[in-house]
């Protein structure tokens, strides 16, 4: 069993009879122009999906779920991805695909001389990690999983030994960046459950995998979003996992699960070019200004018009939506005052308030100091409604700055933290599925309408087993 490792998460099982393709991501940039491969790469995509047998797709995330990468693939090609991942199941009905198979985590699935066991992820959403097996060898790929207790189990009970590990080993920083955590501290916490999944599942080869991607329309937060680098990780292993051994495989480059050899990419799947980035964590580097660059090209004026009907028709009418009711009573208990701040293209902003102790109505001035600001892109506020962003966009062009507190005769209050949090869900309900669609059009087929860009009008979806 090989595996050669492909752009950012995605890689291919090479066995003696099949080829699973995990993951694929074909093109860049990708997460709605957000990212971009590091280091920079131009994938083959005809010469990749050629040599795929089957497909699995992890999560959801639109780093590892591409619709315009799973377009290239033959429609007869089985699928596998985690059932209740509903956006993906959608996807792939519009696309047109016939052989699906929904799994859960814990579930086993043969296909030709590979056996595939899911392996859980400790997140609210559904996600898989997959451990194969084929003549002996055991290979687990954890890609994005929060593996716990449940996944190290299942490892120990489905293999004799591990002998190779893809580790999900980077602690992204992202929620600290869309707080401006300047200066944050290391997330040693984070980190420590990274390493301790190598310890629990002691494999003989550990390669740090997964994020190979870096920021491509604001290239400061590279060295404030990637705390750990490859070399950090291969240095702690070794530290605190003496009996495993840490190995670096390029994108392109392929391992052999036996004997941990990597070779280089001997198949011109892809060109490799040299990268100038700096990933070095500096969490002290200071913020710029944020900027509108406008990706769509709609110019200030139009989003003007459109970002006044978005808050018009959201906010703040969705406030009042059942599930936000204990988050609305706790800010409104705190007599919180939040300012939002409309960021267009020409540098121009548009500054209203809401008083959440009386949210029916945009206010022209704040009634009582201001607790909460949010300062975010027209074109993201917008794109977010019309599918041309995804929400992963918000999360780095919003700068929010908290103050949450309560001063009573008592002393002060805290209010709590992430107190903006349910705001994007008020704002932007649907924005993946919206993007989802998008993508779909722009590819020739219409989303309700299974297979429609090539005539097809039926599916059969494979049982579980």
């Amino acid at each position: 069993m090989r595996i050669r490792r492909l752009a950012h998460a995605g890689l291919l099982i090479e066995t003696a009879h099949t080829r699973c393709l995990m993951d694929p991501l074909l093109f860049e940039p990708f997460e709605a122009g957000i990212n971009r491969f590091e280091p920079p790469l131009r994938i083959v995509a005809a010469a990749v999906v050629a040599r795929a047998g089957f497909v699995v797709l992890s999560h959801e995330h639109m780093d590892h779920f591409c619709v315009r990468s799973l377009d290239r693939i033959g429609r007869d090609r089985l699928i596998i991805y985690p059932a209740g991942a509903t956006l993906i199941e959608h996807a792939l009905l519009a696309l047109g695909f016939r052989d699906l198979r929904p799994v859960v985590p814990g579930q086993t699935l043969q296909v030709a001389d590979l056996q595939l066991t899911f392996t859980p992820s400790n997140v609210s959403f559904p996600e898989i990690g997959v451990l194969a097996g084929a003549a002996g060898l055991w290979f687990w790929n954890c890609v994005d999983t929060d593996a716990t207790e449940a996944a190290f189990a299942l490892v120990a009970a489905r293999t004799p030994r591990l002998d190779l590990m893809f580790a999900n080993f980077q602690v992204l920083a992202e929620e600290e960046l869309g707080s401006d955590g300047l200066g944050s501290a290391f997330p040693a916490e984070r980190y420590a459950q990274r390493l301790r999944a190598v310890v629990e599942v002691s494999p003989r080869f550990v390669v740090p995998a997964s994020c190979g991607y870096s920021y491509a329309t604001q290239p400061w937060l590279n060295q404030r979003g990637f705390p750990v680098s490859e070399e950090d990780f291969i240095y702690d292993v070794a530290a605190i996992a003496p009996l495993t051994s840490g190995v670096r495989v390029a994108p392109g480059a392929v391992i052999d699960v036996a004997s941990g050899d990597v070779h280089d990419d001997e198949l011109g799947l892809m060109e490799r070019g040299q990268s100038t980035l700096s990933l070095d964590w500096r969490p002290d580097h200071g913020v710029p200004p944020l900027q509108d660059d406008d990706p769509c090209g709609h110019g200030s004026e139009a989003l003007r018009t459109q970002v006044a009907a978005v808050l018009h028709d959201r906010f703040p009418r969705g406030l009042h939506e059942p599930s936000l009711r204990r988050w609305r009573e706790r800010l409104a208990a705190a007599a919180l005052v939040w300012q939002l701040d409309v960021v267009y293209p020409d540098g121009s902003h548009d500054e209203r308030w809401l008083d959440f102790a009386a949210p029916t109505t945009w206010l022209n001035a704040p009634p009582r100091p201001v607790r909460l600001i949010t300062s975010i892109c027209a074109s993201t506020l917008t794109g977010l409604c019309n599918g041309e962003a995804t929400p992963y966009r918000a999360l780095f062009t919003r700068r929010v700055v908290l103050r949450l507190y309560r001063a009573t005769r008592w002393g002060l209050q805290r209010t709590g933290t992430l107190a903006d949090e349910p705001i994007a869900r008020v704002l932007f309900p649907g924005a993946n599925r919206r993007f989802v669609d998008a993508q779909l059009r722009q590819l020739g087929y219409e989303p309700d309408a299974p297979g429609s860009a090539r005539g097809w009008r039926g599916i059969r979806t494979l049982p579980r087993r």
